[in-house]
Parts: C-alpha cells; structure tokens; sequence
C-alpha cells in the first residue's frame, strides 16, 4: 500500500499567500504562519471545527505550494510520458491527498514554535532553513526543516520541503517509481484514489 507520509510538521509554517518576490521567503514563511495561528485560534475559541477555516487555510497554502512542480519533480522521468490529461489529473489527485493530510495535520499540532534560522537567496532559487519545536512528554523536541524555493515571475513557490534531511520530493519519487516499476503508473493513480476514498 503506497504512504504518502511526509513530516506534515514540516508545512505546519507553509502559509505564504500570494506576494511579490521582493518580499523575501522567510519574510513569506513568517507572515502567513501569523495568519494560519490566527484562523485556527479563532476556531478553537468557538469549540468546534469550522468548513470556513478549512478551507481559507487550503486556500492560502494553495497560493504557496507549487503542486505541478512537486508532482513533475515527483513523477521524474515518468511525467513526461503522460498525457496533458495525465498530468492534469495526478495534480488534481496528489493536491487532495495533501490538502486533507495537512489540515488534519495542523490541527492535532497545534501547539508548536517556529524558530527562523537563515535565509539563502541565489538568482531564482532560495533555502530558508528553521526548527519547529513541539512539547513531548513535557521535552521540546526540535525538527529541522529546509524550504527550498523557486521564483516563478515576481512570485516565490516551494518546490520542496527537507525535514531532517529527509526530501519530500525523494521521498515521493521513491514511492511513486517503486509503484510504477513494479505495477505501472495507472496502479499508481487507483491507490492514491483509493487513500482519499479511505480518508
């Protein structure tokens, strides 16, 4: 059974909404993770999950994470021998799968701290590299998370996220060729469906 497991405390600071590109990454990072905290501190205030804060916060990530990129770096070689068609309903499938996962994800994390380290800008690609710390057991314990950036335009998008060295690109392509290798790639689109069918 495919996993699409990922650190999904790794996007727990992912929010950027659509900005300017001279407005920096981290700048991005840490103004739309001060927006997320304040739409899920007003639905916690009123005691009940609210569909409205779902999906202001899909919609936010939605103007952040570069889904194309993610599933054409994921497919790798695999993408480009796909239909128009193809591509545009593996898109489609793996966006789902990651908007429901990271919403879920976010509020069973609630109570974390985001520690901005440094920020490396060179032409159209940037890293910007922080640590999440989380309460376990009454212990912090810290994640290490890289967010590897690229500029479409006068707009930045994550292409990537790397969690204790851990890609989430690589980690999807191993998956992805594994499936397609030893099955094909139309096996590979019925278990990401069937996982949302489950959810």
């Amino acid at each position: 059974m495919i996993r699409f497991r990922y650190s999904m405390i790794a996007l727990l600071s992912s929010f950027p909404a659509l900005a300017s590109a001279t407005e920096s990454p981290m700048g991005l990072l840490r103004r739309s993770h001060a927006r997320v905290n304040q739409l899920l501190l007003k639905e916690r205030g009123a005691g009940a999950q609210d569909p409205t804060t779902r999906e202001e916060i899909k919609n936010v990530v939605n103007g952040f994470l570069d889904y194309r990129e993610l599933a054409k770096r994921g497919l790798d070689q695999h993408w480009q021998a796909r239909t128009r068609r193809e591509q545009e309903e593996f898109v489609a499938v793996l966006r789902e799968l990651i908007e429901r996962n990271y919403v879920k994800q976010l509020r069973d994390n609630f109570d974390y701290e985001i520690i901005y380290r440094t920020e490396e800008i060179g032409g159209t690609e940037a890293t910007v590299h922080t640590v999440v710390r989380v309460m376990k057991r009454g212990r912090p314990a810290d994640t290490e998370i890289d967010y590897k950036f690229r500029r479409e335009g006068d707009r930045w998008f994550v292409f990537d996220i790397i969690t204790d060295g851990m890609s989430l690109v690589k980690t999807y392509k191993s998956q992805f060729n594994r499936i397609i290798q030893r099955e094909s790639y139309e096996a590979l689109v019925k278990k990401m469906k069937r996982k949302l069918e489950e959810d």
